[in-house]
């Protein structure tokens, strides 16, 4: 098909789709949130196409090619839309050419940049395939358009859950592993996930956030009679003992594999932005967004879901401005941190966590939105259309557009609601006070 792609292979594996009937994907291979989400897109866009998906992800490269992969256990999720198991025979040949292809050509690359120096694209060093066909509509569009993604229905797509299971093998030892970490099997949990900075040493990021502020929403749960697993990894603060509380983030037992299992049992799942959350949202689980830092692509996506932000202070306007406000800024954000310069962000308090934990659980399943919900429905809409003249994702025209299409398919699908609390206290005027 006629068209432009982010690279060479990209352009090659479509063409070999397109005569095998299947759409091929590597999914993001350091990033786990990306992973994720690549992964439960490609299954999306080979059910609404009535295609199978080809997952590839590469092999460990040797030195000096090798570059920090995560471990891909989400890929062992099973689905009738597969072609085929993730590391079966057939499977695992193909990853293997996929991971000498990409050797080759950073073998090519260094050669090149020792005669002529130069910034070789994102896509030609790492091990990626089929994300620019993802969103985007076709390889024919090569400019963002807000119509084109709204006819691509994203809202129904995501709407409709996908049938994940895990072999049954690997079943069997995660409830094994679920017995030694002390967590019954007749009993409801919550996963808990509160990013910190020592997994990727970024003690600065702006999705970090403090495990303390979580201790009143832990209660909450165990108060009514269910269990808490923390997860993450183990350079994470410690929890305190408490009871029903399994910090599972320093379990001798905590391994990929059963992260996929907790996820895929919880009754929902509490945290801040991370690829933990994403690979809620794969499985289908009802989430609870906490600490969010902005609205480009964190919005609670399913009906019943809940989300409450970080709190902005305008350094130029010296005081914490209003969700409203934070919406009517649109045009102030830059590509660092979808944020703008002249904003800082402050956590959420342990009130206001326990407070949307406590409507998450008290959420009636035929609720409706209120008035105050369905204003900011409508004012985070003109914000993304206005966001959409002035953000530019990438530098490079076709990865922007790219971008923009991942991007609106969030914009437009989400379903959940801000929590009608937090709404309340700060939609016309920050209910955070400078210290």
């Amino acid at each position: 098909m006629k068209g432009k792609y982010l690279s060479f292979h990209h352009r090659f594996l479509a063409w070999v789709g397109r005569l095998t009937n299947t759409i091929i994907l590597s999914p993001h291979p350091v990033a786990l949130g990306n992973a994720a989400e690549d992964y439960y897109c490609g299954l999306i866009k080979a059910r609404r196409e009535r295609k199978k998906l080809v997952v590839l992800f590469p092999f460990p490269m040797p030195e000096p090619f090798r570059i920090q992969m995560l471990d891909p256990a989400i890929l062992f999720l099973e689905s009738d839309l597969l072609a085929m198991k993730f590391r079966s025979p057939v499977s695992s040949v193909l990853s293997g050419m996929f991971t000498l292809y990409f050797i080759a050509v950073r073998v090519l690359i260094v050669l090149r940049y020792k005669i002529r120096p130069f910034q070789a694209p994102g896509y030609y060093y790492r091990p990626l395939a089929g994300q620019d066909l993802l969103w985007r509509p076709d390889p024919g569009v090569i400019k963002f358009d807000w119509d084109v993604a709204c006819k691509q229905d994203w809202e129904t797509q995501f709407s409709q859950p996908l049938e994940l299971s895990l072999p049954g093998k690997l079943v069997a030892a995660c409830e094994t592993a679920r017995e030694k970490i002390g967590l019954p099997r007749d009993v409801w949990f919550v996963c808990l996930h509160v990013r910190e900075g020592g997994y990727k040493k970024d003690w600065d990021n702006l999705r970090n956030a403090d495990i303390a502020n979580y201790i009143g929403a832990i209660k909450e749960i165990t108060r009514r009679g269910g269990w808490v697993v923390r997860m993450g990894d183990a350079s994470m603060a410690r929890l305190p003992a408490l009871e029903r509380v399994i910090d599972y983030a320093h379990s001798p037992n905590r391994s990929a594999i059963m992260d996929v299992y907790l996820l895929k049992e919880c009754a929902f799942c509490v945290g801040t932005s991370s690829g933990v959350m994403e690979m809620a949202f794969a499985l289908g689980r009802p989430i609870v967004k906490t600490n969010l830092t902005q609205w480009i692509n964190e919005m609670p996506m399913r009906k019943g879901d809940l989300a409450i932000f970080k709190h902005v202070y305008s350094d130029t306007e010296a005081r914490f401005i209003s969700l409203r406000d934070w919406l009517n800024r649109a045009s102030l954000i830059t590509g660092e941190h979808w944020s703008s310069p002249a904003w800082r962000l402050f956590e959420n308090s342990e009130e206001e966590i326990t407070g949307v934990v406590r409507e998450k659980l008290d959420l009636p399943d035929n609720y409706s939105p209120n008035d105050l919900q369905q204003e900011f429905r409508q004012a985070h809409l003109r914000a993304a259309h206005e966001l959409s003249k002035t953000l530019h994702f990438d530098s490079g025209e076709l990865e922007n557009c790219s971008d923009w299409f991942h991007m609106a398919s969030r914009m437009l699908s989400w379903r959940g609601e801000v929590s009608a609390e937090f709404l309340e206290k700060n939609w016309l005027k920050s209910s955070k006070t400078p210290n």
